[in-house]
């Protein structure tokens, strides 16, 4: 795959979590947010491993709808923690935000000497830290 192609899988990914984020801000008013949250990081589970996974030609499909169900995970997630208090604060939902943004930057250092010494499969199994006869 060329940097061009990269380039252009990235753009398709962030175009289609913008979608995706006006659309949920809609879509979510109807569902139960534990339920969504679910069905949700399921989607995005299978979307991610037909993309690591599938061919070449159906990358750019999966990438548009990894996106699109993604954008609505993190919502949902902030959502829900400001929900479980009676009186959701401001500084809970900025702790919340700012958690999740050291999480997510924290992800890439984490995972990047792992991809890069055995693929991107390992980043995909949640139980490969359990595992020590996997390396």
């Amino acid at each position: 795959m060329s940097l061009g192609d990269a380039g252009k899988l990235v753009s398709d990914f962030w175009m289609s979590y913008m979608i995706g984020m006006w659309s949920f801000s809609f879509i979510l008013r109807f569902f139960d947010l534990q339920r969504i949250l679910t069905v949700l990081a399921g989607l995005a589970t299978v979307l991610m491993y037909l993309f690591i996974n599938g061919s070449p030609e159906h990358m750019p499909w999966f990438i548009l709808t990894l996106g699109f169900f993604s954008s609505a995970i993190y919502t949902s997630i902030i959502t829900l923690g400001s929900q479980q208090t009676r009186v959701a604060s401001p500084k809970l939902v900025n702790f919340i935000l700012t958690c999740g943004t050291i999480g997510t930057m924290l992800t890439f250092v984490v995972t990047g000497p792992i991809v890069a010494a055995s693929g991107p499969w390992p980043r995909c199994t949640p139980l490969t830290a359990s595992m020590p006869w996997y390396s």
